[in-house]
């Protein structure tokens, strides 16, 4: 029954929204206020691409070219005028529903996705950045395996990222850091720990170089520890700065 099939509109999760061919907005669901903050009479009888971001119309064209009785199934994503004049992200899926006497229309279920696409975006640029950091960046599982290195350890260790995946950092041990630092180390990040401190490492040709480590646990949402992230600073020209001074003001005095 029709009043049936309003009450399952209605209480739909997202909106529902039925257009005619000409693009011509027949009936909204209630949560499109609460998703944009216009009423819902700000919508019956307006054209959809009065709210839409003009860039987007031609993702919307597949609605006016819909056949009558064909059963497609578009999906799309585009920006939505919200009542603030702000443009926000919305995800769609429309089906043809011309046929059908009850509905006579184009049926569109709509999301606001604003915040995924936005957090979707930062880990993006948070990803760009760990890519682009001077700072080595290792990201190994919790038995010590590489799962991600970022370029800074390509170039200071002389390894490629496809040659440290799946290796365990020890690959770098060179023999000059003393033992104990690292079962300290493993003792502080398996007691969900941080721990800092300094190794004198190998790059692959065999030359030593100076790092210093910080090493974090990584929990997932249930706060087990599933990964372990290091940051390494290259150190060794620092310390040879430190020593030539140190040398210098010896022969002063």
């Amino acid at each position: 029954s029709v009043r049936h099939f309003r009450f399952l509109i209605e209480h739909a999760p997202g909106v529902v929204m039925i257009i005619n061919t000409g693009g011509f907005v027949e009936y909204v669901s209630p949560s499109i206020e609460e998703m944009t903050g216009y009423p819902v009479d700000k919508f019956i009888h307006s054209n959809l691409f009065s709210f839409t971001h003009d860039e987007d119309e031609h993702k919307l064209d597949s609605i006016s070219n819909m056949e009558i009785g064909g059963e497609e199934k578009v999906t799309c994503e585009f920006r939505f005028m919200n009542s603030s004049g702000d443009w926000i992200v919305v995800d769609s899926v429309i089906v043809n529903r011309l046929g059908e006497p009850s509905i006579e229309g184009i049926v569109m279920n709509l999301w606001d996705v604003t915040k995924r696409k936005q957090l979707e975006m930062q880990t993006q640029w948070l990803s760009q950045a760990v890519e682009q950091s001077p700072n080595t960046v290792v990201i190994t599982d919790t038995y010590g395996n590489i799962e991600y290195v970022n370029a800074s350890f390509v170039t200071s260790t002389g390894y490629t990222a496809e040659e440290a995946m799946g290796q365990n950092p020890r690959i770098l041990k060179s023999g000059k850091t003393p033992e104990g630092r690292y079962t300290e180390l493993w003792e502080t990040i398996t007691a969900g720990k941080q721990w800092t401190g300094e190794f004198i490492n190998k790059r692959k040709n065999g030359e030593l170089f100076t790092e210093s480590v910080i090493i974090s646990p990584l929990r997932n949402e249930r706060g087990k520890v599933t990964h372990y992230l290091a940051t390494k600073e290259n150190v060794t020209e620092l310390k040879k700065a430190h020593e030539q001074a140190k040398e210098a003001s010896k022969a002063k005095s």
